[in-house]
């Protein structure tokens, strides 16, 4: 998986911005579906095809240009063929273009590859870097960057209904 574009968040929701990634890939090859999901769009928009996933719990991913042979409705796995990167789009070179909007709002679809580090927050007054209470938080962070290529979504959105933390933000 090589990015060739990555996510730039809008300063204001209308202002010019690139939500979502753009992954290097040739004409005909492959897409499959990064986790359960439900077709909730298959079409075309301007000049390109696109399909959107419904994961559940107001979770959606778009790609685009992407040939499918699915209509609304239909459910798929994790790993079900969802079509081939198609002619057209708005890269340069050819790439696959995947977007994803929580609640009808974009953010890094990086998150659901486990690619960006989590920020880790400590109280105040806490234990120094290198003290016995941080000591697994760089590797911690390391794995998070390292996993693996197939999306996931990050933890707060796997379908559970809460933590030791309190109940996940994106459940209902």
């Amino acid at each position: 998986m090589i990015l060739s574009n990555a996510y730039a968040a809008p300063p204001t929701p209308y202002a010019a911005g690139h939500r979502g990634i753009d992954l290097a890939a040739a004409v005909g090859s492959a897409v499959s579906s990064p986790s359960r999901a439900t077709v909730r769009f298959a079409g075309v928009v301007v000049d390109r095809p696109v399909l959107t996933l419904d994961h559940g719990n107001d979770v959606l991913s778009s790609y685009e240009p992407l040939a499918s042979g699915l209509s609304v409705g239909t459910e798929v796995a994790a790993g079900t063929p969802l079509g081939l990167v198609a002619e057209g789009g708005h890269c340069a070179a050819r790439c696959l273009h995947i977007g994803v909007r929580i609640h009808g709002e974009y953010v890094s679809p990086l998150r659901f590859y486990d690619r960006v580090p989590r920020a880790v927050l400590l109280p105040l007054g806490a234990p120094a870097e290198g003290t016995a209470a941080t000591e697994g938080t760089a590797a911690t962070e390391g794995t998070a960057a390292t996993a693996s290529a197939g999306l996931r979504p990050p933890p707060s959105l796997r379908r559970r209904s809460g933590s030791a933390m309190g109940p996940s933000r994106y459940t209902r």
